[in-house]
């Protein structure tokens, strides 16, 4: 198959018109289809005169000038007038009737219909022309009316390169009243309905002439459910379900929909609407395989209720028993569009309470067969100590007025009584291992009197000496990571 590109076939054209020294081309452009590559195309030894309106200020231009035998384009972006105006010099020269229309079935082989030349109106056509070498570029030979109508649907939804018809349909759900209007006035709406029922199985309703955005949005959001769900209400909504062999692009685009920040809003208001019209809550309360659906917020809420009832009243021993449950679930949800955009919050702190919840546990077990304070010191202090707990409880405490009562009593409170037995055993513990100790003095510790000595003593220059109160351990830890994050060298 031959490729060939709008501007160079223009100009081998062009060329070919002044073959044999012709002194003047008149070419007609009927609504001025060429004329963002007129310029480009027009050679350099040849006098482009573009028609302003007037034949009489073309005649009066080149009868000044004089020089009959000077190559000459008349560029005329209208169809030629009956009797033609400029007779004389089409017969001296060549005539050209060429606009865009034409050079693509004569040049492209492009098949016409009636539906094609509905949309290569003399705008779409200009739109065209000019973005031709990002939209279409080089192409083979025979170009087809699929090529020209999405190559104008790019353009319509300002689209930088060759259509991609998801962003399309994400730019329509979020600006669907202005991409209304755009479509209907260049004559598109039929076209982008076509490609969304015919290639995708979108299934409008009756006499739905325009994309009906709030059924389109619906398409993505209940096949994500039914698809990621293995087939909850299925059967329900068969009417706007694609077909099954479709229906992996449509999941697809929910889950790239809930991930770009730029569609974000539009994701979560139209989920918001179409939750409670098709009474989502309902259809998947009490059914297996919903921790993978990203359409819903009710998804989120269903499966806490769900946590909740697994615990069933026994505090600390129901939790234990469902962690493995639990951080499966929350592995699945923590990343999705609803706590990402704080619209659910609680697999936050319930993930942290139950690593704090571990980490105690562990620290216990290892406390229980530590016998002095330099192995305490050095658990507590090390990379991966026990100063976490301390950091662990401190975040969790910021979740405690904003989650609900029973996620608080679960999740909040359980935690925070281990969290103090901890600190009890930890200081007992402590305390008992310093008074076996013959002097206060402990293995690489500094003792407090001999600060000064070892740390600001042996520096010549001046030395910042911060006194801060409760400064926490893991607080210096936290503090010592931002410092380090903007360049600044902390010994440790």
């Amino acid at each position: 198959m031959t490729k060939q590109n709008l501007k160079t076939t223009l100009q081998t054209i062009i060329q070919e018109a002044f073959s044999n020294k012709t002194p003047i081309l008149v070419w007609y452009d009927n609504g001025g289809t060429l004329e963002p590559l007129l310029d480009q195309i027009t050679p350099k030894n040849i006098q482009l005169i573009k028609y302003q309106g007037s034949y009489l200020a073309i005649r009066a231009q080149i009868e000044k000038e004089k020089n009959f035998q000077k190559q000459r384009l008349i560029y005329i972006p209208e169809n030629p007038p009956k009797p033609s105006r400029l007779r004389d010099y089409e017969i001296f020269g060549n005539r050209l009737n060429l606009d865009l229309p034409t050079l693509l079935t004569q040049y492209f082989q492009l098949p016409l219909d009636r539906n094609l030349k509905a949309i290569l109106h003399p705008q779409n056509c200009k739109h065209l022309t000019a973005r031709w070498n990002e939209i279409i570029g080089e192409t083979e030979i025979p170009l087809t009316p699929k090529q020209i109508k999405q190559a104008l649907l790019a353009i319509a939804f300002e689209q930088p390169h060759k259509f991609d018809i998801k962003k399309a349909i994400l730019t329509y759900l979020k600006h669907h009243e202005t991409l209304t209007e755009k479509l209907q006035k260049t004559n598109l709406t039929k076209t982008f309905l076509e490609i969304l029922q015919d290639e995708y199985g979108y299934k409008p309703s009756i006499n739905e002439q325009t994309p009906n955005p709030k059924r389109l949005a619906a398409t993505v959001l209940l096949t994500e459910l039914v698809v990621n769900s293995q087939g909850i209400a299925e059967k329900e909504l068969s009417d706007i379900l694609p077909p099954k062999h479709k229906r992996k692009f449509w999941a697809s685009l929910a889950t790239e929909w809930a991930a770009n920040e730029n569609y974000q809003d539009s994701f979560i208001q139209w989920s918001q609407q179409l939750e409670t019209e098709y009474d989502i809550p309902t259809k998947i309360k009490g059914r297996p395989n919903i921790e993978n659906i990203t359409s819903f917020k009710t998804v989120d809420e269903t499966l806490l209720e769900e946590i909740i009832t697994r615990i069933n009243n026994e505090g600390l021993t129901g939790i234990k028993k469902n962690t493995t449950f639990i951080k499966n679930i929350i592995k699945k949800r923590k990343n999705k569009i609803w706590t990402r955009s704080g619209l659910f919050i609680e697999w936050k702190p319930i993930e942290i309470a139950l690593e704090l919840l571990q980490k105690i546990q562990e620290s216990l077990t290892t406390l229980e067969k530590t016998i002095n304070p330099e192995s305490i010191i050095q658990h507590y202090t090390q990379e991966n100590g026990w100063w976490q707990i301390d950091q662990l409880y401190r975040d969790l405490t910021t979740y405690e007025t904003q989650t609900n009562p029973k996620i608080r009593e679960l999740f909040i409170n359980i935690p925070r009584e281990q969290y103090q037995e901890w600190l009890r055993k930890l200081g007992n513990i402590f305390s008992l291992t310093i008074e076996k100790l013959g002097k206060w003095q402990i293995k690489n510790i500094t003792n407090q009197q001999n600060f000064w000595q070892n740390f600001v003593h042996p520096h010549k220059e001046k030395v910042a000496i911060f006194f801060l109160d409760a400064f926490r351990y893991e607080l210096q830890k936290r503090l010592a990571k931002e410092l380090q994050k903007e360049g600044i060298e902390v010994k440790q």
